[in-house]
């Protein structure tokens, strides 16, 4: 019981410390997402990609590229 209350504060805390301004700096929200996603997009920061896959409407199926480790466009789109 004590362990799973112990690892929902964590996620809770994760979550929240994510999403969640840091710092309000001239009106702007900063966030820890906001500060890696540029990082990442530059390069900055090397990224794995899980190996998921995407199925097509026609029934093909595309995997994971890219800085952002966003699917790839089905063939047709």
């Amino acid at each position: 019981m004590i362990k799973t209350v112990i690892i929902i504060a964590i996620v809770a805390l994760g979550w929240y410390s994510w999403t969640h301004p840091i710092i309000p700096y001239k009106g702007e929200k900063i966030t820890l997402a906001s500060i890696i996603k540029p990082l990442i997009e530059n390069h900055t920061v090397e990224v794995g990609c899980t190996m998921e896959a995407k199925i097509c409407p026609d029934g093909s199926a595309v995997g994971r590229s890219g800085p952002l480790c966003e699917f790839e466009k089905c063939p047709g789109e």
